[in-house]
């Protein structure tokens, strides 16, 4: 298994680092994020806690629309352009090739989290500001929910279509973010369906 991993790994970096999606996603994040200290300006309170809130929240949104977006692509592409029919008939094993592909794309997703938390920080400094201490934990989780969407964007494309494996992978994040307003939501309810899905959700936290 591992003979063939480096190989397809590095191809798929490669690739995605060619990508055109990947860089302007990756300058609206950057812009999102530099335009918060003019939102920060219109506020009342911490101009530091505004920024580091929208810093985080725009590089959340945008990673979960590359990981989304480019986690179908990397398998539906490579079915539709039957690119996948030459590797698989070399000895490289279809475990083998999606975790590759999956390696690549994690290691992308890593490297934008670590340029935007740049952008962040310089942002931070130009508000005459800097990093929490909580900041950089915060960080380290949104990069590991980055790669379980990721990874649920490969499994959905691996058996249905694009757009629906776009559609299921956000709508399990968004699920996942509201499990606890669904929760309040369902305490103050009497419908009996509502309550079943909380009493499933609360042994299934896709938070």
């Amino acid at each position: 298994m591992m003979k063939g991993l480096a190989p397809v790994a590095t191809n798929t970096l490669r690739e995605l680092v060619r990508s055109k999606l990947f860089y302007n996603l990756v300058l609206f994040s950057a812009l999102l994020i530099g335009a918060s200290i003019f939102v920060a300006q219109l506020t009342v309170g911490e101009w530091s806690r505004v920024i580091l809130d929208m810093g985080l929240s725009s590089i959340e949104g945008v990673g979960v629309l590359l990981a989304c977006l480019i986690g179908v692509g990397l398998v539906a592409g490579e079915i539709d352009r039957r690119t996948i029919y030459p590797t698989l008939a070399k000895p490289v094993t279809r475990a083998t090739f999606l975790t590759a592909r999956y390696a690549g794309l994690a290691l992308i997703l890593a490297a934008n989290v670590a340029l935007m938390l740049g952008v962040l920080a310089l942002t931070l400094r130009m508000a005459g500001s800097h990093y929490s201490p909580a900041s950089l934990p915060a960080a380290l989780l949104l990069l590991i929910e980055l790669w379980l969407i990721a990874a649920l964007a490969m499994f959905y494309a691996s058996f249905t279509t694009p757009t629906l494996a776009v559609a299921f992978c956000l709508s399990t994040f968004l699920v996942g973010h509201l499990v606890s307003d669904l929760r309040a939501y369902g305490e103050r309810s009497k419908s009996a369906v509502l309550l079943l899905a909380i009493a499933i959700f609360r042994r299934r936290d896709l938070k």
